[in-house]
């Protein structure tokens, strides 16, 4: 055999004739046995050349490997396709097999499609190119100024860069693959077979135009490899715009939700990034370990780690449950895969998810009062329209603005440092800033902490020389003002410049500008004061709360104590009969019936919740009420009703609701304030009352309580029983006064007093009620 040509040769002839001549062997075919179907085959001279194969024993035990090449064309869309069918024998017996699929065309710019394509490819050429002289400009700039390292080490410039340098290499691969359509000769037929109809050489090829496909057939395997790299290059270039688009967007706060929720979770998610990443690589380790000699799904740590992130997108148990379990102990196998879901699909993704969650909802906390998109077009669009139409003593538009702020900022800078005045700084008026009248409540924010308000603004207008100053003092036919003549009295001239000023600052520029970049500072400073005062009072109820808790968790204690050392019988009747030690006098009582709660955020894995209420008023320190727990349910209803007596001193009734927890601490869910000085008397009120969270929830409803409060006056003044259930008039000698009985409910309440010097009770209070 001759391995060069290929062919099968008889040994008796020569060699002259049959050898192909150096020059027309096709580079990389040397060893290989190739064999052609042209598209002169009849169907039935292909069967009989498949046939001839067979029977010759073409493919054997020696054959490793069987590659099959297509070309076809289309004339009409002008398309080539080019198909490789790769068969490959294993060391097993089996025959793997695969395919490849490419389509080109060889005249990307003809017809008006072409046309259109090289316009759009001019466009974007030229975009780039400015883009990139414009960041080469930033980078000088950033260089020249000392700021380098900044400028490198923000994530937005690297991704500028990044997208620069896939655009390049976009274009770069694009450029080759026009140069090769245009370099490549293609005939309109490849007769490649001698003798398609000869039934004994069916086989023997034109060495010439053998060499001819072979060499097309390299050009469309190459430019088929270049426009793969293109579109993928491609692809990749316009998700980084996508990115770029996102960073674009951020000049407009709520527009840029998505950039600033990710800048604002980068840190987290860096460190989240590291835990997964060894997590998922030390599973992809052990899945190796434990069924890679079985499942070449598991084979290496490679293809472990595409089955994993399989896995954990789609847990489609028909795609390895069987090779697990025979790969492996059955224990082994449920250890591994429901450690895997628990650990990376419940608790890292869920973890993954809140990071971005949180950052979200603390972008969208700091741009809810930022304006919307539509607000700033609208403003845009007037401030254009008032640029080239409003006269120019009664708007300024921004970029005159600018120009004149600049100016005023070059000349104090000049005076600072002394230029203007031969060496000598002339010292900047301290009243530059000052505003003499509150005409318009608007202040314009300054950098260092100042407030511009319209007399300061008016200065600096007035200082400007650039403007018109007669021209924006007509207010409302108001005469100008005249300039004083030289020579004139200082305080004459102090009086006509207080003049001027007042007319400027009352000017329609001035209000107008004053209403364009100014803030209703009085308006912010109120809303400061109330959530200050909503944080104090929220502060205030959960060092409330922490005491009640302890108080309860005391309570308990005593109750221990106390049973064990009388009994659990004699102590509870002593409880009974125990009443306070304060010598209070009471106005009358209080009723309150916890209701009901609605739209209670999750607070466990499970999104549920376990709420309960504690009640607690400013007067009585030492006692809280408690109702029971609702397990699981985020609209409770309890319907429990709680008494206290109260003073003129009772102001305030705070109720706590927080979620139960069988194995850590409670968690506070949130607040109720009501303000009982601002109950009716002798009538109820049934409302529902706002929770003030504890923390941010992303609950579309709001949170709600329903009580129903009754203060109750009483027509005599009643003191609070003193020990052992008698008043103080009784423990003086007195009338017997009756003691109220609490009313029936399995809810509690407690009350503390002290004990006495021989370890009893001196004091106490209502005893826990319905066990």
């Amino acid at each position: 055999h001759d391995n060069v040509t290929g062919e099968f040769e008889i040994e008796n002839r020569s060699i002259t004739g049959h050898a192909k001549p150096s020059h027309l062997v096709h580079p990389g075919s040397e060893d290989l046995f190739v064999h052609f179907f042209d598209e002169r085959l009849t169907g039935v001279q292909a069967r009989h050349m498949l046939s001839f194969l067979q029977d010759g024993g073409w493919i054997d035990d020696k054959t490793d490997e069987l590659q099959m090449d297509l070309v076809t064309y289309n004339s009409e869309l002008d398309l080539f396709a080019q198909m490789s069918i790769f068969f490959d024998w294993q060391t097993s017996g089996s025959i793997k097999w695969d395919y490849a699929l490419n389509t080109l065309h060889l005249s990307p710019y003809v017809g008006s499609f072409g046309k259109f394509r090289l316009g759009l490819e001019i466009i974007v050429l030229c975009m780039y190119c400015i883009n990139v002289s414009m960041e080469l400009y930033d980078v000088i700039t950033t260089v020249a100024s000392g700021n380098a390292l900044d400028y490198f080490l923000d994530p937005f410039n690297i991704l500028d860069w990044t997208h620069f340098t896939w655009i390049g290499l976009t274009i770069g691969y694009w450029s080759r693959y026009y140069q090769l359509t245009q370099r490549m000769q293609v005939k309109s037929a490849y007769n490649i077979l001698q003798e398609p109809s000869s039934t004994m050489r069916p086989f023997l090829t034109n060495p010439g135009e053998e060499l001819e496909f072979l060499i097309f057939l390299d050009d469309i395997k190459e430019l088929s490899a270049t426009l793969k790299f293109y579109t993928v290059n491609a692809g990749i270039s316009s998700v980084l715009f996508v990115f770029r688009q996102l960073k674009g967007l951020d000049f407009q706060e709520r527009m840029g939700l998505v950039t600033r929720t990710i800048g604002a979770a980068a840190s987290e998610l860096w460190h989240f990034f590291v835990l997964f990443g060894l997590v998922f690589v030390g599973y992809s380790c052990v899945g190796t370990i434990l069924f890679g000699h079985q499942n070449e799904m598991m084979s290496t740590i490679e293809r472990s780690s595409v089955t994993l992130i399989i896995l954990l997108l789609n847990f489609d148990t028909t795609k390895f449950y069987a090779g697990f379990m025979h790969a492996s102990e059955v224990y082994a196998v449920h250890l591994y895969v429901w450690s895997f879901v628990l650990i990376l699909f419940f608790i890292l993704l869920n973890i993954f998810l809140a990071i971005l969650v949180d950052a979200y909802a603390e972008v969208k906390n700091a741009t809810n009062d930022a304006a919307g998109l539509a607000t700033e077009l609208y403003n845009v669009v007037k401030h254009g329209v008032g640029r080239h139409i409003r006269p120019s003593h009664l708007f300024m538009s921004d970029q005159r603005a600018l120009e004149v702020l600049e100016g005023l900022a070059k000349e104090l800078e000049d005076s600072i440092t002394g230029v203007s005045s031969g060496g000598k700084g002339r010292k900047m008026p301290k009243s530059l800033f000052a505003t003499t009248q509150k005409l318009n409540t608007n202040k314009i924010m300054v950098p260092g902490g100042l407030n511009l308000g319209a007399m300061g603004l008016a200065k600096i207008l007035m200082r400007s020389n650039k403007l018109p100053i007669q021209d924006m003092m007509q207010v409302h036919g108001e005469a100008h003002v005249s300039t004083p003549a030289s020579g004139g009295s200082a305080l004459r001239e102090e009086k006509r410049t207080q003049e001027t000023l007042r007319r400027l600052q009352n000017s329609p520029m001035v209000w107008d500008m004053m209403n364009r970049y100014g803030d209703n500072l009085v308006k912010k400073r109120e809303e400061r004061t109330t959530d200050v005062r909503e944080l104090l009072q929220l502060d205030q109820s959960k060092r409330q709360l922490a005491m009640m808790i302890e108080i309860l968790r005391v309570r308990k204690s005593v109750d221990l104590i106390g049973a064990s050392q009388f009994g659990a019988s004699e102590w509870k009747a002593g409880q009974e009969q125990v009443g306070g030690l304060d010598r209070e006098v009471f106005d009358g009582e209080l009723l309150v019936t916890v209701v009901q709660a609605q739209a209670l955020p999750g607070m466990d894995l499970l999104m549920s919740c376990d709420a309960y209420c504690i009640l607690t008023l400013n007067t009585h320190d030492h006692e809280a009420y408690e109702t029971d727990v609702k397990m699981r349910d985020l609209n409770p209803r309890w319907n429990e009703t709680f008494r206290w007596f109260i003073s003129e001193h009772t102001t305030s009734l705070v109720i706590t609701v927080a979620d139960f927890d069988r194995t850590t601490a409670h968690d506070v869910i949130g607040f109720v304030h009501v303000d009982v000085e601002e109950l009716p008397f002798d009538r109820e009120v049934d409302s529902w009352f706002d929770i003030t969270l504890s923390r941010v929830s992303r609950h579309p409803k709001p949170s709600k309580l329903r009580l129903q409060i009754t203060k109750a006056s009483t027509p005599e003044r009643t003191r609070r029983m003193s020990m052992l259930g008698l008043s103080m008039d009784e423990a003086e000698g007195g009338e017997d006064t009756p003691t109220s009985e609490p009313p029936p409910g399995r809810s509690r309440a407690v009350y503390f007093g002290e004990l006495d010097e021989d370890g009893g009770l001196g004091g106490g209070g209502r005893a826990r009620r319905g066990g």
